[in-house]
């Protein structure tokens, strides 16, 4: 990933995100994986979006990816069909929304 689309993608999660997945991460672990990696495809379906609160949302979805997290001479894709909730936060006094907690498991056929 580009540096400064990396510095994009830092820009969306809040400073006490979590990720539930196989295992329990914070957000530099995350970014550390998908600095290695580029996304190659991307499929957002049955996306459900519910109102928490004035400064919090849930989202869920259905998404379907593929990473390559390999080189160009030695290609390495990782593809994804999950089922996946992100919790969505905006901080007293901004106007910009954050992700603070996602969680995904694989969808069943």
């Amino acid at each position: 990933m580009a540096e400064g689309g990396f510095a994009t993608v830092r820009g969306l999660f809040s400073k006490d995100f979590i990720e539930v997945d196989e295992r329990i991460q914070a957000v530099d672990a995350l970014l550390i994986n998908l600095k290695h990696c580029k996304l190659e495809s991307y499929e957002l379906r049955d996306l459900q979006v519910r109102i928490l609160s004035p400064d919090s949302a849930l989202t869920a979805y259905h998404v379907v990816n593929t990473f390559n997290c390999g080189t160009e001479d030695k290609p390495e894709r990782k593809s994804y069909d999950n089922n996946s909730t992100t919790v969505w936060v905006r901080q007293p006094g901004a106007s910009k929304w954050l992700v603070q907690a996602h969680s995904e498991t694989p969808a069943k056929s």
